[in-house]
């Protein structure tokens, strides 16, 4: 299963199957949260920019996906409690962040982070964070869980990248 799985989405390591696009980071993620709470009405969510990050070259549906899987994620693991997202900037990277404000990773899904099939619960599948660290590799990022002061935290460290195409 996990051969299948890491074939099907193959095209998504190679970044020449997205479909770059620029655009302005906070707007779009203030969008894409937006779209979300119309789905998830009792969600309580804080989203804050911590530094400015305008125009950036990424595949935006991609992009969407991959915040969509993590609302998605920490909504479920604490459904009424608060789920903090923040964009920020660190060591020319772009930093999304999604803490769950309740519960946090089990040792073995830290441990066992980016195998797809890892899962807490009863009816997951385990390929949203699979898919999550796959966006990230794939945009020349990484992503990086743990467990904060207030629960499970999701990373998505991403490359800032300039109008033409090339890092910053």
């Amino acid at each position: 299963c996990e051969s299948v799985i890491r074939q099907m989405n193959s095209g998504q390591l190679d970044p020449r199957n997205f479909q770059f696009q620029i655009f302005n980071l906070g707007p779009a993620t203030n969008k894409i949260l937006s779209s979300w709470l119309d789905e998830n009405p009792t969600a309580k969510t804080d989203f804050s920019i911590k530094t400015q990050v305008d125009r950036v070259r990424l595949p935006v549906l991609n992009y969407s996906q991959a915040l969509i899987n993590l609302l998605d994620n920490a909504f479920e693991a604490n459904a009424g409690g608060n789920i903090l997202i923040s964009l920020d900037h660190l060591h020319s990277k772009i930093v999304l962040s999604v803490e769950n404000g309740g519960s946090s990773f089990p040792k073995d899904v830290l441990q066992r982070f980016g195998e797809p099939f890892v899962t807490t619960k009863s009816t997951g599948t385990g390929l949203g964070l699979y898919s999550v660290q796959l966006f990230a590799q794939s945009s020349g990022g990484k992503a990086v869980i743990s467990n904060s002061e207030i629960g499970a935290k999701v990373e998505i460290h991403i490359p800032q990248f300039l109008d033409d195409g090339g890092p910053q």
